[in-house]
């Protein structure tokens, strides 16, 4: 599938990297305006998810695909594993959730690290392969392209739990 992602320079994918915290933030904010949204933050919204469990699953997924993308850059022979490119496999955690804080801090902390290490590699290693766990490779930049998929996916969804939970109010 090829989406407006496939086609985000190194650069581009960067600076989105670098402005998730600020609008993860936005979106928290948001839900916490009055005692009532505050309220509603762990509460299923019309896509089963609360924004607490959205903002977890954001953390969980930035996790995980830093760590894969580390290894790539940093490995002699990198392997991804195939469950960190499947979200539904992303999103599994048998841990307890975060606070929305929490989960945003822990986000802000990863996207930081991540943008500072992309910051400083080079055209070969954003072009470097990987080996995926089950068969076929995949580059670093696809890889990045992946992770930003991913955490703009998770961050429509916690807009959309907000204008939800905001809807709720009397």
């Amino acid at each position: 599938m090829t989406d407006r992602y496939d086609s985000l320079s190194p650069r581009d994918l960067i600076v989105t990297l670098r402005s998730l915290p600020r609008r993860f933030d936005q979106v928290h904010a948001g839900a916490t305006l009055t005692e009532d949204l505050v309220a509603l933050i762990d509460a299923p919204g019309p896509e089963g998810f609360s924004l607490s469990s959205v903002a977890n699953n954001a953390a969980r997924t930035l996790a995980v695909l830093r760590a894969a993308i580390d290894g790539v850059i940093t490995s002699n022979s990198p392997t991804v594993n195939a469950k960190a490119l499947d979200a539904s496999d992303r999103l599994k955690s048998d841990g307890p959730l975060m606070t929305v804080k929490n989960a945003v801090g822990m986000l802000s902390d990863d996207a930081q690290a991540l943008g500072d290490q992309l910051d400083g590699i080079s055209a070969d290693d954003w072009a470097r392969n990987a080996d995926i766990t089950g068969g076929g490779s995949i580059q670093t930049v696809a890889l990045v392209r992946e992770l930003v998929r991913a955490m703009i996916t998770l961050l429509r969804s916690a807009e959309k739990q907000v204008e939800w939970m905001k809807a709720q109010q009397p």
